[in-house]
């Protein structure tokens, strides 16, 4: 009885996490990746509901690593450590990030691993 109770519980509890991953949106995605209770500006917002833009001119420090890498891994359908939704048929398969120097480079790929990780990808 025991067991059979447990086993109860956690297919529940699998099945209340697959609808809230279901549900889950933009907002509450990058909140979860980016570990900041704030919402994003509108910009990154609209990365992520409209199609890409021809340019991207934010000042420094604005948040366009997390504006791009998000918004791409939102369009690609990731929820949660999967996909979880269909991937919009304008999004790019491959991110690709052209920087001058191996500093930004770096600093570049510890924030998106960092993002990666807090949405359980990586």
């Amino acid at each position: 009885m025991i067991l059979g109770s447990r086993i109860v519980r956690e297919l529940r509890e699998k099945r209340v996490k697959i609808e809230r991953e279901k549900n889950m949106n933009y907002l509450e995605f990058f909140s979860k990746a980016t570990e900041i209770a704030t919402q994003p500006y509108p910009y990154q917002e609209r990365m992520a509901a409209e199609a890409w833009p021809d340019l991207l001119d934010v000042p420094t420090g604005m948040g366009k690593t997390a504006a791009v890498v998000l918004a791409w891994l939102w369009k690609r359908g990731w929820r949660e450590g999967k996909r979880g939704a269909e991937t919009k048929a304008d999004t790019p398969r491959r991110l690709v990030y052209c920087l001058p120097m191996r500093v930004l480079v770096e600093q570049t790929e510890s924030n998106i691993r960092q993002r990666l990780k807090n949405q359980w990808l990586f």
